[in-house]
C-alpha cells in the first residue's frame, strides 16, 4: 500500500468522530428508552385570487394541533413582480367548521403595508387516501402512518392592502398522521463510498467515479476531441472485469464505442476506528487500481487510478 493511501485513511478516520459526535451529551442510561410515538392533525387552505389589474394573489392558512397556526400571503403584478408578502403565525381563529386568519404584509421595498385577511368554512368531503411506510435508520425502526381527505372551502372573503380582489378559488386538505420511532442505547448506522485517487489519464480528462463496487459508474471527457464524454451504465466489477459498450455522446447524440474495465485488488483491507464517551467508529478500507480502457472516436482514452473501497460504521450514544 503506497504511503499516500495510508496518510488517506488516517485522514478519513481522523475525521469522523469529532465531527459526527461533537455535542452529545454523555448517555444517561444504560438500557434502550420507551418508543416515541407523535400524532398530529392538520387543516390546510389554499386560495388563489385575482385583482381588478390583473394582480396574482396566493393565501395559505393551516392549523395543526402540535405546530398551532400559520399563514402566508404573496401578490404580484402582471409582469410577475412583487407587490406584497407576509408570512408567520399572525392571527389564526379555527372551529370545526370555519376559520379566518389575517397576516402581516409589506411591499417588495419591505415597508409595512397592513394586514391581509382571509375567511371562510370548510367541510370534509371526498374519499380519504392513506399513506404508509415503514423503514430502518440504522438500528431505529420508523412507522409513519397517514391520511389525507380533500376539504371544500365556501364563503370566502379575501382581502390585501391595495389590490381589488375580484375572484377567489380555494381548496384544501384535512389530515392526519402518526409517527412511531424506537429509541435504542446507541444509533448505529453504517455508510459505504469509493475514494479515487493518483489517476494517470491518457487522452482523457475530467474523470468523475461513483456509486459501488457492484454498481459502478464513472465518465470523463476525451482530451483530443472535446466535444465528446463517455459515460457508463452502473458496472458490476464484483468479477474483477467488465467488458461491453459505451456511449461517446457529443451535441450530435451518442456513439458506440467499446470498453475494458479491469479492478485489480492492490493490498490488504485496513481496519481502523476510535471510541470514547459519545460513541464509536470503524473504518473498512480496501485498495484496488482501477483500469479503464474506452476506443474512439479519437483514438483509444485509457484511465488508470487507485480505488479505496470504504465501509464506515458509526454507533452514536442516546443523549
Amino acid at each position: 500500500m503506497t504511503g499516500s493511501t495510508r496518510t488517506l485513511i488516517r485522514a478519513l478516520a481522523a475525521t469522523t468522530l469529532g465531527a459526527a459526535l461533537a455535542g452529545l451529551a454523555l448517555p444517561t442510561a444504560a438500557t434502550a428508552a420507551a418508543p416515541t410515538r407523535v400524532t398530529d392533525r392538520t387543516v390546510e387552505v389554499y386560495c388563489n385570487a385575482t385583482g381588478s389589474h390583473g394582480e396574482d394573489v396566493n393565501f395559505y392558512v393551516a392549523q395543526s394541533d402540535l405546530a398551532g397556526t400559520f399563514g402566508a400571503v404573496q401578490a404580484s403584478d402582471v409582469d410577475g413582480e412583487y407587490l406584497a408578502r407576509g408570512e408567520g403565525a399572525g392571527t389564526s381563529e379555527w372551529t370545526v367548521d370555519g376559520f379566518r386568519a389575517s397576516v402581516e404584509v409589506t411591499d417588495a421595498g419591505g415597508a409595512p403595508l397592513g394586514s391581509a385577511y382571509l375567511s371562510g368554512a370548510y367541510a370534509v368531503t371526498g374519499s380519504t387516501e392513506t399513506y404508509s411506510s415503514k423503514f430502518k435508520d440504522g438500528n431505529v425502526r420508523v412507522v409513519e402512518n397517514h391520511t389525507s381527505t380533500a376539504v371544500q372551502v365556501r364563503r370566502v372573503v379575501l382581502t390585501v392592502p391595495g389590490i381589488d380582489v375580484v375572484d377567489v378559488g380555494c381548496d384544501g386538505a384535512s389530515s392526519s398522521g402518526s409517527l412511531f420511532f424506537t429509541n435504542p442505547t446507541a444509533h448505529v448506522t453504517s455508510s459505504s463510498s469509493l475514494v479515487v485517487q493518483d489517476c494517470r489519464l491518457e487522452n482523457a480528462t475530467d474523470l468523475f467515479v461513483e456509486g459501488s463496487l457492484d454498481a459502478l459508474a464513472l465518465g470523463f471527457g476525451y482530451a483530443d476531441a472535446p466535444d465528446f464524454s463517455v459515460f457508463t451504465p452502473e458496472l458490476d466489477l464484483t468479477g474483477g472485469s467488465w467488458t461491453g459498450t459505451v456511449n461517446a455522446a457529443d451535441d450530435e447524440g451518442p456513439v458506440p464505442v467499446a470498453a475494458r474495465v479491469t479492478l485489480t485488488r492492490t493490498g490488504s483491507t485496513v481496519r481502523t476506528g476510535s471510541s470514547g464517551p459519545a460513541g464509536s467508529e470503524r473504518w473498512t478500507v480496501t485498495p484496488y487500481e482501477l483500469d479503464v480502457r474506452v476506443d474512439g472516436p479519437v483514438g483509444p482514452a485509457r484511465v488508470t487510478c487507485q480505488l479505496l473501497d470504504v465501509d464506515v460504521r458509526l454507533r452514536t450514544m442516546a443523549r
